[in-house]
């Protein structure tokens, strides 16, 4: 081997963007010049600078033309493989809310009696410890049989301790928490009144939310319809 042989990838087809771009290599040389922050004087210089923009302008066509050949057949692929798995997976989803909704109520109830037990454990472990403290202090220490009273109480309270410790962890498998919302008025029976008093809150407590909200929307809605409080004008840009 000597140093003429081609290097790795040397057959290798070009690179889409690199292709692309070179194309415009005196394009960019010569936007690289112009572009010194310096406004047009002239028309010679303002057909210049445009002649140097529209060529820029189909140099980025064509880069996004290259994009598109590069991509389109990843993404292709990409949405074959989707389309494979989705009626697999909505049907596997289909299947997993029916076992949910089958054992819903079930699960329910068991977890509110778990609960109930919970409580009823944890009020008995403080009602030992209390009367294991209390026995402690009253007992007398040459009080030998006061003694094994104070020490069964205190063996009591640990013992209801670890109960209750236990109940804690018996909980119903694959029952959580969901945490929902409702307007305390129906919007469909009265769409104002139901969202009034949240509108006002959020003014109060959250008016950086309020003063998003009204950004976006005039942002959106500007040039369909007058806002009160807000002018609108145009000006000429170039593009």
């Amino acid at each position: 081997m000597n140093d003429m042989t081609p290097g790795m990838g040397h057959n290798l087809p070009p690179d889409p963007l690199d292709e692309a771009i070179s194309a415009y290599s005196e394009t960019l040389e010569l936007a690289e010049g112009i572009l010194t922050g310096q406004p047009v004087q002239n028309d010679t210089q303002m057909r210049q600078v445009d002649e140097v923009a529209k060529s820029l302008k189909e140099a980025k066509k064509a880069v996004e033309d290259a994009k598109e050949v590069e991509y389109r057949p990843f993404k292709d692929g990409c949405d074959r493989i989707v389309q494979k798995y989705q009626p697999t997976l909505k049907d596997l989803d289909t299947q997993i809310k029916g076992c949910n909704a089958m054992v819903k109520d079930f699960k329910v109830a068991k977890r509110k009696a778990q609960e109930e037990e919970q409580r009823r454990k944890d009020a008995e472990a403080r009602r030992k410890m209390q009367e294991a403290e209390e026995a402690a202090r009253a007992a007398n220490a040459a009080d030998l049989d006061a003694q094994r009273e104070a020490e069964a109480k205190a063996r009591e309270a640990k013992e209801a301790a670890h109960a209750a410790a236990e109940a804690k962890r018996d909980t119903v498998k694959g029952l959580r928490t969901v945490h929902k919302w409702a307007y305390e008025i129906d919007p469909a029976s009265d769409p104002k009144a139901a969202r009034r008093p949240a509108l006002n809150d959020i003014a109060v407590n959250d008016p950086d939310a309020i003063a998003a909200f009204v950004d976006d929307y005039v942002a959106r809605n500007f040039r369909n319809r007058p806002i009160a409080g807000v002018r609108t004008w145009s000006s000429m840009e170039a593009f």
